[in-house]
């Protein structure tokens, strides 16, 4: 699996962060798919500070023919042309000091992946849950998200076992948890904030 993400690493080097001069964070589905030998269908960009998302921005345009069609107070969902196709992604809002950082926010072990220019980080248990299609929580901050998409991966025939939702259920009942912070309307279409 690392042969894989030093893959994936130099061919986002080449088609993704020497067209920008922000430091880029990818995590999560995206870096899934590409191990499981699927094509991903969308890219989680993460940044360090809102000056590099600007950068990125503009240096999408410029680059990367980016277009957005969707912008809320936690990210910019819009297009860019990667790999000679149109990607979709998101440029989630919320900062992050390190790779560590990031997929420290993720929900399931086998989304805890993260490439930068200069490093690739992962969750000690995400390779193996990968390989098992096994779904464990590394950490629930959006439960009624967490939910939505364990019920997503089920459809991917990925397992789990009654402890997950267990914790899911228990982290709805924090009173600084606001599901409806959670959920938003895009075109007329439910969506969940989160990190996939």
């Amino acid at each position: 699996m690392t042969i894989q993400l030093k893959r994936l690493q130099f061919a986002l080097k080449k088609e993704l962060f020497d067209k920008t001069s922000a430091a880029v964070f990818v995590a999560g589905g995206y870096i899934t798919k590409y191990l499981q030998n699927e094509k991903p269908n969308d890219m989680d960009l993460f940044f360090s500070s809102r000056s590099d998302v600007a950068r990125f921005i503009i240096d999408a345009r410029n680059n990367l023919e980016f277009k957005h069609h969707y912008i809320s107070k936690n990210l910019i969902r819009g297009t860019i042309v990667f790999r000679g196709e149109v990607l979709k992604i998101d440029v989630v809002k919320r900062f992050f000091k390190s790779e560590q950082d990031v997929i420290d926010n993720f929900d399931f072990t086998i989304c805890c992946f993260c490439i930068s220019v200069n490093k690739i980080v992962f969750h000690e248990d995400a390779p193996f849950d990968l390989l098992r299609k096994k779904l464990n929580i590394h950490k629930v901050t959006f439960p009624a998200a967490t939910m939505f998409r364990l019920q997503k991966y089920v459809k991917r025939d990925f397992s789990y076992c009654s402890g997950v939702v267990k914790q899911i259920m228990e982290k709805t009942k924090d009173k600084s948890v606001k599901i409806e912070d959670e959920i938003f309307y895009e075109d007329g279409t439910l969506s969940m904030n989160n990190f996939d």
